[in-house]
Order: C-alpha cells, then sequence, then structure tokens
C-alpha cells in the first residue's frame, strides 16, 4: 500500500489535523483550511506534505496520518505506438514551483527519471521494474481501414494519434487501402511540436495531412486548434457528413475540447449556438453514431 503525500489534503484530513496540533495559530490556520479556506489547497496546488510543513506543530501520530492520507491512484497514459510494436508513452512532466520551492509530478517524473540500462545478468527484463496494466478503451481506429479518421489534440493529447498514424502507415505499407487521416494539433510553439520529426515524415509519405497550430510561435500569427478546423469547415463538413469519418478528441475538456465541440457543431450545423445547448446536441448525436470519441481531462 502506498500513500500519496503529493496529493492535496481532503477537507477531512485538515479538520483531522486541527485535534494533533498544539500551536493555537496553526489549529485556527487548518481549521480555516478545512472549510471557508478551502480554495487555497487548490489554487496554491499544496499537498499533504506542504500543509504538515506550514503548520510545524500538527504531529499526527503515525497511523492516523495512514488512515488520513489517499492512497495512490493510477494515472492513465494512452500508448503512444500501433500495435505490435514496443510499447511507448508520451507523458508531460509536471514540474511548477510554490513560494520558490520546486514541486514534482510524482508518476510523470518517475517515468522521466527511469534510466535505459543493460538487464542484470540472465534477466531478459528490464533492469528497473514498473508497475502496469492495460484498460480497456473505445477510442480506438475502426476495423474499416478506408475510413477516413479526423483527429483533433493539444499537447500530450498526441499520444492516441502517434499510435493511429503509426497503424495506417503499417496498413498502407502491407497494401491496405487507407483513408484520409487528417491531424489538427495544437502547441504553443515549434518546440512543444511532439514527434515533430516523426510526424513530419508520415506527411511527405501521404500518411497523414498535419494541421498545426501555434499560439505562441514568434513570427506566426497566433492560432488555436478550433480556428483551423473553421478554415476548413467545407472539407471537415464533407468527410464527416458525406465521407462517414470519425472524429477523435484528445486533449484538456475545459479549453481545448469544450471549444472544439462547439465549433465542430457550428461546421456539421451552420448557425448552432453554443448558449442554447444545441451545439452539444449536434456532438452527442455523433458520439451515439459511433462518428466521435473524447479522451479528455481535466
Amino acid at each position: 500500500m502506498y500513500f500519496d503525500i503529493t496529493g492535496p489534503p481532503t477537507r477531512a484530513a485538515l479538520h483531522e489535523y486541527v485535534k494533533y496540533s498544539s500551536d493555537p495559530r496553526d489549529k485556527m490556520s487548518l481549521k480555516k483550511l478545512s472549510s471557508t479556506d478551502y480554495d487555497i489547497i487548490q489554487d496554491q496546488r499544496l499537498n499533504v506534505v506542504d500543509v504538515l510543513m506550514k503548520h510545524p506543530s500538527c504531529n499526527p501520530p503515525f497511523d492516523i496520518f495512514c488512515e488520513l492520507t489517499p492512497q495512490q491512484h493510477p494515472r492513465y497514459y494512452s500508448i503512444s505506438s500501433r500495435a505490435g510494436a514496443p510499447l511507448e508513452l508520451t507523458v508531460g512532466c509536471l514540474q511548477y514551483k510554490i513560494d520558490s520551492q520546486q514541486h514534482f509530478g510524482l508518476c510523470s517524473n518517475f517515468l522521466a527519471g527511469v534510466k535505459k540500462s543493460p538487464p542484470p545478468p540472465g534477466n531478459q527484463g528490464s533492469s528497473t521494474r514498473v508497475w502496469a496494466a492495460l484498460q480497456e478503451s473505445q477510442f480506438r481506429l475502426p476495423q474499416d481501414h478506408s475510413r477516413p479518421i479526423i483527429m483533433i489534440c493539444n499537447g500530450t493529447g498526441i499520444a492516441p494519434f502517434r499510435a493511429f498514424i503509426q497503424d495506417r502507415a503499417h496498413q498502407a505499407q502491407s497494401g491496405s487501402s487507407v483513408g484520409s487521416c487528417l491531424l489538427y494539433f495544437g502547441c504553443r510553439n515549434k518546440q512543444e511540436l511532439l514527434h515533430a520529426d516523426e510526424l513530419l515524415r508520415y506527411q511527405k509519405a501521404g500518411v497523414a495531412e498535419l494541421n498545426i497550430a501555434y499560439s505562441r510561435e514568434p513570427g506566426v500569427p497566433k492560432t488555436y486548434v478550433y480556428e483551423l478546423l473553421s478554415q476548413q469547415k467545407e472539407k471537415l463538413s464533407a468527410l464527416i457528413n458525406g465521407g462517414k469519418a470519425i472524429v477523435y478528441i484528445c486533449g484538456a475538456a475545459n479549453t481545448m475540447a469544450k471549444d472544439v465541440m462547439v465549433t465542430l457543431a457550428g461546421v456539421l450545423r451552420p448557425g448552432v449556438k453554443h448558449t442554447d445547448g444545441s451545439a452539444m446536441e449536434v456532438m452527442d448525436g455523433l458520439i451515439t453514431n459511433g462518428q466521435a470519441f473524447l479522451d479528455v481531462w481535466g
């Protein structure tokens, strides 16, 4: 059993910490954090260790501390390599500062720190053990390789689409007829264009069409991925309505994905309004018909 001391404490834990604090100021602060000031925990991204460091008189018994601390939860990552190839992940390392103190995401930085090294003598596996499990997902390519696909993402949302494009390339090399493969990828600048060389090779080979939206690239007009969709509305409408293309969206739910869904709804049903809920009705229809799949977070 592993405890997540890098995660935020719960309100209940903060309330219990009051009992084990000897300093009245710590008691008052923890009491507020457990109720009216809990937003501070979220806004400043304070974890269990941060809170205890800021309240030095808080000293709960170890067994109580374990009861109050959440267990570590699995971290879910999309596989970014095609089936049959060595398994690869595309992971963003979470790193941030609070009061000049550096903080690191637990799993992402662990993975980043894993060193490739020769396995021990007589052992065919890696010298670093990583516990992992596969989870079934509906986020997969259609069985009909000739069916067009439209992939929309930002940041590490490229992960499953890299696998999709690799798969389409493999099918093409095997002699199969593959459909259009359009990628709409939003990132801040060229340095954040993940797997750039590989994606450009696939575009040169005619496997995929890349549409990149840069929002912070010097000398390039600020563009967001949903704006690219709007610029190509005739093509997208024809592919989705006439060509039965499947739409895949992967990325941040409250920003990129939300804007993308509203834009797509407007592409498919001109005049649709976001405020009356009709935009989501359009997307819900695509999802119900198996023509749209979402892998979003946040």
